[in-house]
């Protein structure tokens, strides 16, 4: 697609530098901004199943030279579709470029035989719900994102709900991918994209994870996690639970307050986040009990592409 401000190309045309420009562009002023330089975006696509040629990069022309000011990212798996970010730098805004990297990956999508494409829209962004709107899209479910960082009002954790925990919890170090494939149906709905058990796969190689078990020696629940820990920097460690489940037919509220209670004391100075909970999510009150607060609201959002229109 061109206009007289800008253009919107294939990221594999632009190539991979232009991609990371108007994503890093896009995203400075973002609440959750990010960075990435080449490998570093070529690591993210490869874990998210995303692929260049699938993504769109907006361009316009800055000194005689085609830059990337925006980029939308698109994942698609048999029939379904996911935007893994959407963004136009701040000075490029509400021109149209936002509207036009959307039409691209659904026709992208469609291209791929995708039928239906899902993305999250933090609840406090109006402007973008309202363009998802005008594109079709409908809100599908409430999600959270709840994070849980050590100071004098957090809960110590050897105060956490003792009445509903196990007494000395145990959390044994397990491979991921065995929790994966063993008992990722412990989950009683549809998680988000980022959480399913492909993308939790494709996670694996920056994945540990500890579960919880049971006075029989048996798994009653998992997580599993990414760590940074930034000690030696002087930074905050950092920890990014990429899924929590505890089994059906134990006691939710015993287990879960328990597994919670035991991996917040393997990382008690740890700033803790857990991304897109279904706000109906069982280990609610076990996160809060844990001395997590819900950081952020998000909306997941669904579109279904028609063929017939063009997306």
């Amino acid at each position: 697609m061109t206009s007289p401000n800008f253009r919107i190309v294939n990221a594999d045309e632009a190539g991979l530098a232009a991609l990371c420009d108007g994503f890093n562009r896009g995203f400075r002023d973002y609440k959750y901004s990010s960075f990435f330089d080449p490998p570093g975006m070529e690591r993210f696509l490869e874990r998210s199943a995303m692929h260049l040629e699938d993504c769109a990069v907006m361009l316009v022309e800055e000194d005689g030279v085609w830059q990337g000011v925006g980029a939308a990212l698109l994942a698609i798996e048999n029939d379904e579709a996911w935007c893994g970010g959407l963004a136009v730098d701040l000075s490029r805004r509400r021109r149209g470029g936002a509207y036009a990297l959307m039409r691209a990956i659904h026709t992208q999508a469609l291209r791929r035989g995708a039928r239906k494409i899902l993305l999250e829209v933090l609840m406090q962004n109006e402007a973008a719900r309202a363009l998802y709107r005008q594109l079709g899209y409908q809100e599908q479910r409430e999600l959270l994102i709840w994070e849980r960082v050590s100071g004098p009002d957090t809960p110590p954790t050897d105060a956490i709900s003792n009445d509903k925990a196990i007494l000395e919890p145990i959390l044994e170090p397990v491979d991921a991918l065995d929790m994966i494939y063993d008992c990722y149906h412990w989950h009683d709905g549809i998680l988000p994209w980022q959480r399913r058990r492909q993308s939790l796969i494709r996670a694996y190689p920056v994945m540990d994870a500890l579960a919880l078990i049971d006075i029989d020696g048996k798994p009653v629940g998992y997580a599993l996690y990414h760590h940074n820990d930034f000690a030696h920097s002087g930074e905050r460690e950092n920890v990014h639970l990429l899924d929590i489940a505890v089994a059906p037919g134990a006691d939710m509220s015993e287990h879960g307050y328990a597994l919670v209670t035991a991996f917040v004391a393997r990382f008690p100075a740890a700033r803790i986040v857990l991304v897109n909970e279904p706000v109906e999510s069982v280990l609610s009150p076990a996160l809060a009990a844990g001395g997590f607060q819900v950081a952020d609201r998000q909306f997941e959002l669904i579109c279904g592409l028609d063929p017939m229109a063009g997306g």
